[in-house]
């Protein structure tokens, strides 16, 4: 997952493409980055009975820890 702006986004894909390349696969792997989407992602898990979820941040900016915790408040 990866929540901001355009440049944040930037940096996440490439870091997916980077950790992904061995696939051969360009392009492959988009983070999760639609605020709306990840809490309708992370409510659809609570609904399912799940009571854990990790989300890999693939962003390198720190405050996407607070971020995510804002949304999903």
């Amino acid at each position: 997952m990866a929540v901001g702006g355009p440049d944040t986004l930037a940096r996440a894909r490439r870091a997916i493409a980077d950790y992904y390349a061995f696939a051969g696969r360009p392009g492959w792997g988009e983070p999760l980055h639609d605020p709306a989407e990840l809490v309708d992602t992370v409510a659809a898990y609570a609904d399912f009975g799940a009571d854990e979820l990790v989300l890999y941040c693939y962003a390198d900016d720190p405050a996407q820890v607070d971020t995510l915790a804002a949304l999903l408040r």
